[in-house]
């Protein structure tokens, strides 16, 4: 180990020793392209402005300028800031600290960094930049195809937003047809049902009447069944004196033996107290028999004729019958002329090219649910027969760039968290594309879809300047 260190300090020591003179290091080594003008001409500014000094001090292997900006391609200021750009031709530039310059150490893919020492460093930019290279290049190829599908995407979605004016319109005469028929119907129903509110309260009256004449004549026959059981108690009564009086006359007579009273009870015989003798057992069976019928009278529901309608009654029955199919379909060219409105006011981009995907549906399995989406109408998680509602559509991101990403919210409740919403992010393919679902936070969702119309020429463009700073121009 003591070994491994002591050779590492003598690189460094024999790359010190070696440097190359300051006159060989141009001005603008390590110099960013962007900051090539700060470079040029006889004097240089200190980029923190703490000196000014001639260009010739610059790359001198002295550090002038506090913040280390007039020593890019050396590292005389160490650790004071200043960086040193490798061009890494054929791969991504890069800044490195300057004082990382000549240090034995290969930092730069091309070697830039170590020009001025011992260290041999091979320039690999071109192979490790080869698979960047070949996806930027990709990248401009579906960028600028997709721009071309977009003019198609665009037409349709002109032709779809024709065709939903042409069905609002529609609906609209539709929906004025049937207002006119119901409102007919309308009249008559109220005109009949003002008779038939009469001839209700007209039968209504009569049974009224029949009720109170009933009434009174069970309260008649109730009153007078009243009475007579008044003036039944009443003899009874007085007969009671009567017979007490009896009684009391014939203490002298022979009392009977009370088994003899026995035995002539059991022969079913009565007393003799001036009424007529009573069989008990056959008076017992009268009584079952008169419960039993009674049970029978009760348990028959009395039957009730159904009334004639009126002929009024039935025309009323007929138009609310041919109503009926008129409202529900009314109801629904409302429904559908309400959601053609809410269509045209929803935002398509500026060409309409989104409104040719509006309500096409696109699913991906992950591992047990079927995640749906069907643009500008909703999304959903799915499992066997259930259905689970992530969100519904909302509106574009109002933050970065435009048309990037779909907002659907306001889904499914969520239990101990917010409701279920989903952000669809738009990724420039060649077609439509269910990419990726995941769900980062509870009950908040992102999908990836891929669809031309995320393609667009800056994003070209922006390769193009990417691969022409790997030196390699489009």
């Amino acid at each position: 180990r003591k070994m491994g260190i002591f050779l590492a300090l003598l690189v460094v020591l024999l790359a010190t020793l070696y440097a190359p003179p300051a006159s060989s290091q141009a001005a603008t080594v390590g110099v960013h392209p962007d900051q090539l003008a700060l470079y040029s001409g006889s004097e240089f500014s200190c980029k923190d402005g703490s000196a000014k000094i001639s260009i010739s001090q610059v790359n001198d292997n002295f550090c002038d300028c506090a913040d280390g900006s007039d020593e890019p391609a050396t590292s005389a200021c160490g650790n004071s800031g200043g960086q040193f750009w490798c061009v890494n031709r054929g791969h991504h530039g890069k800044f490195l600290f300057a004082s990382f310059v000549n240090d034995g150490v290969c930092d730069c893919c091309d070697g830039s960094d170590e020009d001025g020492s011992l260290a041999t460093c091979t320039n690999k930019c071109e192979d490790v930049g080869k698979e960047i290279r070949r996806q930027l290049q990709r990248q401009i190829e579906l960028h600028e195809a997709g721009h071309v599908k977009r003019a198609d995407y665009a037409q349709r979605g002109a032709k779809f937003r024709e065709g939903v004016k042409q069905r609002k319109t529609e609906l609209d005469g539709l929906v004025a047809s049937l207002d006119t028929r119901l409102s007919e119907m309308e009249t008559r129903k109220t005109d009949l049902t003002k008779i038939t509110d009469a001839q209700e309260a007209e039968k209504q009256a009569v049974k009224d009447a029949e009720t109170a004449v009933v009434e009174a004549a069970a309260a008649a026959v109730a009153a007078q069944e009243q009475a007579d059981k008044d003036a039944a108690t009443q003899e009874a009564a007085a007969m009671g004196i009567h017979a007490a009086e009896d009684a009391a006359g014939s203490a002298a007579v022979d009392e009977v033996p009370p088994q003899q009273v026995q035995e002539t009870v059991h022969e079913g015989q009565a007393l003799d107290t001036g009424t007529e003798g009573v069989d008990l057992d056959e008076a017992a069976t009268e009584d079952e028999a008169a419960v039993e019928d009674e049970s029978a009278s009760a348990e028959e529901e009395p039957k009730v004729e159904e009334e004639a309608k009126t002929p009024e009654q039935e025309a009323l029955d007929v138009l609310k019958s041919e109503m009926r199919p008129l409202e529900d379909e009314k109801s629904k060219h409302t429904t559908e002329g309400d959601l053609a409105v809410k269509v045209l006011g929803w935002d398509f981009g500026p060409d309409d090219a989104f409104l040719a995907l509006y309500d096409k549906c696109f699913s991906q399995q992950v591992q047990q649910y079927e995640y749906e989406l069907c643009m500008f109408r909703t999304t959903a998680q799915k499992e066997g027969g259930s259905s689970q509602n992530l969100g519904k559509w909302g509106h574009w991101n109002s933050e970065g760039e435009a048309y990037s990403k779909m907002i659907y919210d306001n889904g499914g409740s969520c239990w101990n968290g917010p409701p279920r919403s989903m952000t669809v992010s738009l990724v420039c393919g060649e077609d439509e594309f269910l990419v990726s679902v995941q769900e980062p936070n509870k009950c908040v969702y992102e999908m990836e879809f891929m669809t031309p119309l995320a393609c667009n020429l800056e994003a070209a463009q922006r390769a193009r300047k990417e691969l022409e700073d790997m030196g390699f121009p489009q």
